[in-house]
């Protein structure tokens, strides 16, 4: 049988954990600790694979709280995420991951013939979520994370920097496709406004080394420079949303070649 995950080494000590096109997850090896940074759809035995990559333990550490990201969550007693996020979680079952899956199938965006082996399953209780806040320090050893806050894609989006080895992991708070789905009363462009100024200060501390982990792959720093500048130019007046059909959402786009900002 074949399995739904493709693991590859990001850096010493990093895996990239691929869900055959639906999702990316890291696991970041300590020496007293390992964090596994979301859990993906929950395609098969998700806790299976990590627990042969590591000795020490491990804790589960979200970006945020969609079903792509959440949906494995069933297999660990504990999650950190967001506060703000906690209450996304509830509506994801079995069923709404499967709809992901099939989405992301038809999109001919997931690996539909290793997906054929997948088990979507609820592996026992759902767990205890812990919060997680930004600034926030989680401390693997020889190694540390940084919990930074990005509200944007969600209320309670965040990224994991790890400063000392040049790494972040941003999930979905700034991708190529960057789908901003507001939830507050405020107008479009305060609130990505608002995003964006995140996006510029994380921007200012990393660098052009920096490896970009991204929720559903790995990202060039190109990435975020097209991010800031349609944001701004949005902002500003110069740059008018589109009606446009990209990935399986149909809504208002800012797009700049393969570049796009989704507000809907």
């Amino acid at each position: 049988m074949n399995s739904t995950y493709q693991v590859k080494k990001v850096q010493d000590n990093v895996y990239q954990i691929m869900e055959s096109g639906l999702c990316a997850m890291y696991f970041v090896c300590g020496s007293k600790r390992s964090v596994l940074i979301d859990t993906g759809v929950g395609t098969g035995d998700l806790k299976g694979v990590v627990e042969r990559l590591t000795d020490t333990a491990i804790d589960v550490y979200l970006t945020h709280g969609h079903r792509d990201h959440f949906g494995g969550a069933t297999q660990f007693s504990d999650i950190f995420i967001s506060p703000r996020d906690m209450e996304l979680t509830k509506a994801i079952d079995v069923e709404s991951r499967k709809e992901y899956v099939a989405k992301m199938i038809e999109a001919k965006a997931a690996d539909e013939e290793k997906l054929k082996y997948m088990e979507i399953l609820d592996w026992g209780n759902r767990p205890r979520l812990i919060p997680v806040t930004h600034g926030q320090h989680i401390d693997l050893g020889d190694r540390s994370l940084t919990c930074i806050e990005v509200p944007g894609h969600t209320d309670g989006c965040v990224m994991y920097y790890d400063e000392g080895n040049n790494i972040i992991f941003s999930g979905d708070g700034a991708n190529p496709i960057m789908v901003l789905r507001k939830r507050s009363d405020v107008d479009y462009k305060t609130y990505v406004r608002n995003w964006i100024s995140k996006v510029k200060e994380i921007n200012q501390q990393i660098n052009d080394d920096t490896c970009i982990c991204g929720g559903h792959d790995m990202i060039e720093r190109e990435v975020w420079h097209h991010l800031i500048e349609m944001a701004e130019s949005y902002v500003d007046g110069a740059l008018l949303p589109e009606r446009r059909k990209i990935h399986f959402y149909e809504a208002d786009f800012l797009v700049n070649g393969n570049v796009s900002i989704m507000l809907g």
